[in-house]
This record gives C-alpha cells, sequence and structure tokens, in this order.
C-alpha cells in the first residue's frame, strides 16, 4: 500500500475527526389541527380551482357547437358549483364540530380475557372446529393487530380474526 501511495494511484485519506456525541433530538411539536369545517372547506375550494383550471379548454369552447360538449360544459358548471356550495357550508360550520367517528367492525375494542363469541356470518365456518361448549366460551388470550389468540373452554388454543368474533354479551 505504501508503495502504491507513493506513486500516486491511491490518496491517502484524510485522518478521521474525533466523534463528538450527537445533541439529544428536541421532538417536533404537532401543529394544531384546524377544525373540520375549516379544513375541508379549504379542500373543496382547492378541488373547485384544479376543476377549473384543468378544464378551462372545454369550458371556453363556444356554445352550440356541439350537443355533447354543451351538456358536458353545463354539468361541469354544476359541478364546480356544487363545490363552491359545499365549501361555504363547510366553512359556516362551527368550530366546535366534530363528526361521530363509530368504531370499527373489526372489533377494535378487544382486550385480553375479553370472553368473545363468534359472529353469526362465520359461525358455519368453525362448526365443525369446535364443539358447541367450545364455541360457547371462547376467551381472548392475546391480540396481535387483526389477529386474536383464542382458549376454549376445552383448553385449546386457535387463531381467528377480530372480524370473525364480537364481544359476548355480560
Amino acid at each position: 500500500m505504501a508503495k502504491a501511495i507513493n506513486t500516486g494511484n491511491v490518496k491517502p485519506s484524510a485522518p478521521s475527526a474525533v466523534k463528538t456525541e450527537k445533541a439529544a433530538k428536541v421532538p417536533k411539536e404537532k401543529k394544531a389541527q384546524l377544525p373540520f369545517g375549516k379544513k375541508f372547506s379549504t379542500v373543496a375550494k382547492k378541488a373547485g380551482q384544479r376543476v377549473g383550471k384543468s378544464l378551462k379548454a372545454v369550458l371556453a369552447i363556444p356554445s352550440g357547437m356541439n350537443v355533447a360538449v354543451d351538456a358536458i360544459q353545463e354539468k361541469l358548471t354544476s359541478a364546480m358549483h356544487a363545490l363552491d356550495l359545499a365549501q361555504l357550508e363547510l366553512a359556516a360550520l362551527p368550530d366546535t364540530f366534530a363528526p361521530n367517528v363509530k368504531a370499527s367492525k373489526s372489533g377494535g375494542s378487544i382486550a385480553v380475557g375479553t370472553v368473545v363469541a363468534i359472529r353469526a356470518k362465520w359461525l358455519p365456518e368453525y362448526e365443525g372446529l369446535l364443539s358447541d361448549a367450545d364455541l360457547a366460551s371462547l376467551t381472548v388470550i392475546n391480540v396481535k393487530g387483526t389477529k386474536l389468540a383464542l382458549k376454549t373452554a376445552g383448553g385449546n388454543t386457535l387463531l381467528m380474526p377480530k372480524a370473525h368474533v364480537e364481544a359476548k354479551a355480560a
């Protein structure tokens, strides 16, 4: 290697600098979310602008040249008008408005220890595999994403999607 450096074929590397410890990362502050109405009012406004900009050539065709084009122009105009109205109505919503978001049907609130039952839709699929006693008493022993590990009355363990079960009424 020394011979190669001397002949000019390899350049020596610069001495490595002393590594210093990195400063602790400061977590970024999340931006405050806009109220529902203002957020989607902006989305509707931008959608209307994009439609108008993208279809400017279609809207610029003089009316009366083609019946089909006239119908398309009328529909585009009404769509843009509908977006404008939606934008105004969304902007008028109070800042305290929040839509009711329901939990998913996949059983998002199923926790370990919950006694569950197989949904009626999926019951025929499991009837041959489990006895009636086992079907009546399924207890959640582990939750991993959308899958559940269930323990039967007989002590058997089986894996099942959350969407196939529902919490048993007490």
